[in-house]
């Protein structure tokens, strides 16, 4: 069984590495992506993925925003944040860490 994955993001370099460490993994595929916020209230929870990878640092809004719509549209879902941007903003301290990741909303 595939999983798929979310990927927020507004950085295209980090995207093109997601997009080619992803195609490097049968078992995983990336079900969309969004680089602004806008879009991806549009079209991320929409998507059903199992797994979201979210960039707190978007450019027209609040990364922890997108983190609490995504938790309630999708209560399956794992989030996974940038571990450099949860430290910056101080969010470690509100979710457990998730295998090879900083984050998962399964603790809010």
């Amino acid at each position: 069984m595939r999983t798929s994955i979310y990927l927020i993001e507004d950085d295209s370099s980090v995207l093109e590495f997601v997009r080619s460490s992803l195609a490097a993994r049968p078992e995983w595929t990336l079900c969309g992506a969004s680089d602004r916020q806008f879009t991806a209230r549009e079209y991320a929870a929409k998507a059903g993925a199992a797994v979201y990878l979210v960039d707190l640092g978007l450019p027209d809004g609040r990364g922890e925003d997108l983190l609490q719509l995504l938790s309630q549209s999708n209560p399956g879902a794992e989030l996974l944040v940038s571990p450099c941007l949860v430290m910056k903003r101080g969010w470690s301290a509100h979710w457990r860490p998730a295998p090879l990741a900083m984050c998962s909303k399964r603790a809010a």
